[in-house]
C-alpha cells in the first residue's frame, strides 16, 4: 500500500513541477526584461506550485507567529529539502543555498529558474559575490532566507551558524527575523520524522525522497518570532540569533 501510494505521488509531483515550470517560462516571456514582474510572477508560482506539493504529499502546515514581510532578512534551522516548501508557501522570497544544488537533476534547473542564490561554501572569496546578489534581490517585492548552519540536521539541535554568511546584514544594519522549523508525522509509529523527513548526513537523495513519498500524514511547524535581531557586528549578531532561533526551537527527534 505505502510503495502504491508513493508511486501515485511520485507521478503527481512529476506531473506538477514540470507544469509550473513550464508555466513559469511561459510567464517569463510576458514579463520580458522587467525585474519587479519577474519576481512577482515567481512569488506567485513558487506559493501555488508548494501548497500544492504539500498537498498531494499529505503534509500539513502549521504557522505560528506572523511571516515577514518584504524587503526581509530572515534567517532558520535547516531540517530537509522540504524546508523551502514551508516558506515558498507563505512568503515572497528567494533562497541562499549551496552551490551543489544547481547540479541536482531537475531540481538544480528548478532553483536556477526560480532565482535562488547559490554560495561556494568551500571558497571564502565567493562571500563578496554573494552579498552583490542579496543587494540586487532584496527589494520590496522579496526578501532573502539565509539557512545559517551550512547544513541540514536530523532537528536534534540547532547546529553552530556560519558568521560570514551573516556579513551583509550586519553591514547594512539590516533587522534580521528568525524562524524554526520541526516536523511530526501523524498516527504512524514505524516511522520517525528525525529519520524520514529530515534530509542530512550522507543520506541518498532519491531512496530518501521515495521513502517521504510513503508517508500517509506529516505535519511541519513553523514558529515566525515575533521580533528580529539587529547588530552591526557579524559574529555578535551570530550570537544573538543563535541564542533566540535556540530558545524558539522544537526538537524534531522528540516528536
Amino acid at each position: 500500500m505505502e510503495s502504491i501510494r508513493a508511486a501515485y505521488r511520485l507521478i503527481l509531483f512529476v506531473i506538477v513541477s514540470v507544469g509550473a515550470v513550464l508555466l513559469f517560462c511561459l510567464g517569463l516571456i510576458v514579463c520580458l526584461n522587467k525585474k519587479e514582474r519577474r519576481i512577482r510572477w515567481k512569488n506567485w508560482i513558487t506559493s501555488r506550485l508548494a501548497g500544492i506539493i504539500a498537498s498531494l504529499m499529505g503534509l500539513s502546515m502549521k504557522i505560528i507567529g506572523t511571516p515577514p514581510q518584504p524587503p526581509f532578512f530572515l534567517i532558520s534551522n535547516h531540517l530537509s529539502y522540504i524546508d523551502i516548501l514551508l516558506f515558498w508557501k507563505h512568503l515572497k522570497t528567494t533562497f541562499i543555498a549551496k552551490s551543489e544544488i544547481r547540479k541536482w537533476p531537475f531540481f538544480g534547473l528548478a532553483a536556477r529558474l526560480f532565482g535562488v542564490i547559490f554560495i561556494n561554501r568551500q571558497n571564502r572569496k565567493d562571500i563578496n559575490r554573494v552579498n552583490k546578489y542579496i543587494e540586487e534581490n532584496l527589494g520590496n517585492d522579496q526578501g532573502i532566507i539565509l539557512f545559517p548552519e551550512g547544513t541540514s540536521s536530523k532537528g536534534e539541535k540547532v547546529l553552530p551558524f556560519k558568521s560570514s554568511l551573516l556579513y551583509y546584514p550586519a553591514s547594512q544594519k539590516l533587522p534580521v527575523y528568525y524562524a524554526s522549523i520541526s516536523y511530526r508525522i501523524n498516527g504512524d509509529g514505524t516511522k520517525k520524522a528525525w529519520k524520514d523527513v529530515c534530509w542530512w548526513g550522507d543520506m541518498d537523495f532519491l531512496s530518501h525522497f521515495w521513502g517521504l513519498l510513503k508517508i500517509k500524514s506529516w505535519t511541519a511547524a513553523v514558529h515566525f518570532a515575533k521580533s528580529p535581531v539587529m547588530h552591526e557586528n557579524r559574529k555578535e549578531l551570530t550570537q544573538k540569533l543563535q541564542q533566540k532561533l535556540t530558545e524558539n526551537f522544537i526538537p524534531t527527534f522528540r516528536e
